[in-house]
């Protein structure tokens, strides 16, 4: 996993082509091995899948404002509407992209460009569906995927704007190379919202939202979903590392300005 964290790329535009049966049964045996799995704040998420081709409702297309071109497959879950059940959200939906793509498939993460209003899904009350994510096979020479490459850059911040006392740990080389795999995490419009203060065998996580982001009203905070992206990478590198691990809330966490403490990894080797 942490290899395929480092290939992982976004795609936007695929190949045309209908999945097989092999294939389709591929991507549902990934989600039925996370249906039902915890995030760091126990809420499992309702997963489906459906085959572009079927992907209509009352004869409407699902409208991703044109920004994905020849979709295999869509995966959708839903979730609860609060800061917990969003972290776990993006937490699980990671962990599925990654496994889909070590067995050869392009994803990407949709949240603010598709029309929730054509996307079938029954909804209970405070119910959202936050995003979804996209399947199917990468086309290697695109135009459109070169435009939007250099449009949403696939740079990531530099790795001392993340960690909040980052000259503290600079000479922990093992440690700030796990850390470059939640640098790598992907995220709204590359926005990194997270932030990690790092103590005492400690890892603090921290949400640094970016203002008026999003510039339309989705109903939620999409950067949380953010947070349990990073999250699920950092688990990832430490299982690489053998390093064990307990997660917690704390109660007096250290107080940065224009942040807000989310949870607290505790590591022992």
């Amino acid at each position: 996993m942490k290899e395929t964290i480092l290939r992982r790329k976004s795609t936007r535009v695929y190949k045309k082509h209908h999945l097989s049966q092999s294939e389709i049964s591929e991507i549902e045996k990934v989600l039925d091995n996370y249906e039902g799995f915890k995030g760091p704040f126990n809420n499992s998420i309702e997963i489906s899948m459906n085959i572009a081709d079927s992907m209509t409702i009352e004869g409407k297309k699902i409208n991703t404002y044109g920004i994905l071109r020849n979709v295999s497959a869509f995966i959708k879950g839903k979730c609860q509407n609060n800061l917990e059940a969003l972290v776990d959200f993006g937490y699980v939906y990671e962990m599925i992209i990654l496994e889909l793509t070590k067995k050869g498939f392009a994803t990407c993460w949709v949240g603010g460009t598709f029309d929730r209003k054509t996307y079938p899904i029954n909804l209970k009350e405070n119910e959202i569906l936050p995003a979804i994510l996209t399947v199917g096979y990468s086309k290697s020479i695109s135009l459109i995927n070169g435009m939007l490459k250099v449009a949403m850059s696939s740079k990531r911040l530099p790795i001392h704007d993340i960690i909040i006392n980052y000259a503290d740990v600079v000479t922990n080389f093992d440690m700030i190379d796990l850390l470059e795999l939640v640098r790598r995490g992907p995220s709204a419009s590359n926005k990194q919202p997270w932030r990690m203060l790092i103590k005492n065998n400690m890892v603090h996580f921290y949400l640094k939202r970016t203002p008026d982001y999003p510039k339309i009203n989705l109903g939620f905070d999409m950067q949380i979903l953010d947070i349990g992206i990073a999250m699920s990478h950092l688990e990832i590198g430490l299982n690489s590392y053998d390093i064990a691990f307990n997660k917690n809330v704390i109660k007096d966490p250290e107080i940065f300005e224009e942040m807000e403490y989310i949870i607290t990894y505790e590591l022992s080797k």
